[in-house]
C-alpha cells in the first residue's frame, strides 16, 4: 500500500505551490490588489502561458488520439485554475 504522499500526489502539490508563488510574485510586481486586476493577471498568465504551452503539446505530440479534445480540457483546466489563483493572491490581505 502506498503512502498518501507518494510521488503521484507530492509532485503536483509541489508544482502547483511553485506556480501559486510565481503568480503571487507577479501580482505584487504588477500591483494587482483587487478582483479586477487579479482577473486580468489570471487571464494573461492562464491564456498567455498555459494555454499556449498546451496548444504546442496538442499540435506536436503524435501520441494523442484526440488532440483537440485533450487541448480543450487541459487548457481550460489550467487557465481556470490559474485565474482562480491570481484572484486569490491578488486580493489576499
Amino acid at each position: 500500500m502506498s503512502s498518501p504522499w507518494s510521488r503521484h500526489s507530492l509532485v503536483p502539490a509541489i508544482a502547483y505551490t511553485v506556480i501559486a508563488v510565481a503568480i503571487g510574485i507577479l501580482a505584487r510586481a504588477t500591483g494587482s490588489d483587487d478582483v479586477d486586476s487579479g482577473v486580468v493577471l489570471g487571464i494573461v498568465v492562464g491564456v498567455g502561458i498555459s494555454v499556449m504551452h498546451t496548444l504546442g503539446d496538442a499540435v506536436f505530440d503524435p501520441n494523442k488520439p484526440e488532440p483537440w479534445t485533450w487541448f480543450a480540457i487541459t487548457a481550460g483546466y489550467h487557465a481556470i485554475g490559474q485565474l482562480i489563483v491570481a484572484v486569490v493572491v491578488s486580493t489576499w490581505r
